[in-house]
C-alpha cells in the first residue's frame, strides 16, 4: 500500500507519492499550497493482543485485516485526488493539492470515517473488531524537504503540518477537527464550532474527482 505517481517510463513511479515523482531534480526544498489530512486509526493494538493468542494464524488474520482496512482507506483518498505522503504507525498522512483541494480533502476525511466501519471478509474471519479514527486537517503552504543521499528522504514541514497534527490530537474517536484556513473554504452548514475547535459534520460538496492510477 503506497502512494501513487505518474507512471511515465519510471518503473518505480507507482510506488512513490506524486510529490516525490514530480520533484525538480535540482531542488532541495519546495513549497506547495494544499490541504493536509492526518488520520490516526485506533484499536489495532488491542486487536493484535487478542489475536496473538492464536499464534501464527492470528498474525496472518491481523495482516489480512490491516491490508483490507488501509486499502479501503487509500481507495477513498486516491479517488478524491489525495496523495499518501507517509504511514505513521497506524496513521495516514494524506496531501491534497491543485484546484478544489479543500473540498476534496474535506470530503475524503468524512468518507475515511465512514469506510473504516465497513466490514470485509477479513473482519468476518476475526469476529468482533472495534476500530476508530481521529482526523485533523488544515489548508496552507507545506514545505517539502529532500534530505540525505539516494535514496532520498522527503519530509513535509512547516506550520501547516504542525497545526494539522495538533487538530488530530484534539479530535476524539470518530471526529474530524479542521483548522481555520480550511474552514474558511467550506460552506458553513457542513461544520460545527464547539469547545474551541471546528468539527466537520457533513459531507462537503464534492469537487471533480480526477481519474488517477491506483496503487499496485
Amino acid at each position: 500500500m503506497v502512494a501513487i505517481g505518474d507512471d511515465g517510463d519510471d518503473p518505480y513511479a507507482p510506488f512513490v507519492s506524486r510529490v516525490v515523482a514530480s520533484w525538480p531534480d535540482a531542488r532541495l526544498r519546495q513549497t506547495i499550497e494544499g490541504t493536509l489530512v492526518f488520520a490516526d486509526v485506533s484499536g489495532f493494538t488491542a486487536l493484535s493482543e487478542r489475536l496473538a493468542k492464536r499464534g501464527k494464524v492470528g498474525a496472518e488474520m491481523l495482516t489480512d485485516l490491516l491490508d483490507a482496512a488501509f486499502n479501503r482507506l487509500l481507495d477513498v483518498a486516491y479517488a478524491r485526488g489525495g496523495d499518501l505522503l507517509a504511514f505513521g504507525g497506524d496513521a495516514l498522512c494524506l496531501f491534497f493539492s491543485e484546484t478544489g483541494h479543500e473540498l476534496r480533502a474535506a470530503d475524503a476525511a468524512l468518507q475515511l470515517q465512514r469506510h473504516l466501519r465497513h466490514r470485509t471478509p477479513a473482519h468476518a474471519a476475526i469476529g468482533r473488531v472495534s476500530l476508530g479514527m481521529s482526523i485533523g486537517a488544515e489548508t496552507g503552504p507545506i514545505e517539502f524537504l529532500r534530505a540525505g543521499s539516494a535514496p532520498f528522504e522527503h519530509l513535509a514541514l512547516g506550520p501547516t503540518v504542525t497545526a494539522t497534527l495538533g487538530f488530530e490530537g484534539a479530535a476524539n474517536r470518530g471526529e474530524v477537527v479542521i483548522g481555520p484556513r480550511l474552514a474558511s473554504k467550506l460552506p458553513n452548514n457542513v461544520m460545527d464550532a464547539r469547545e474551541g475547535h471546528t468539527y466537520l459534520e457533513r459531507v462537503a460538496p464534492s469537487a471533480a474527482r480526477p481519474e488517477l492510477h491506483r496503487c499496485l
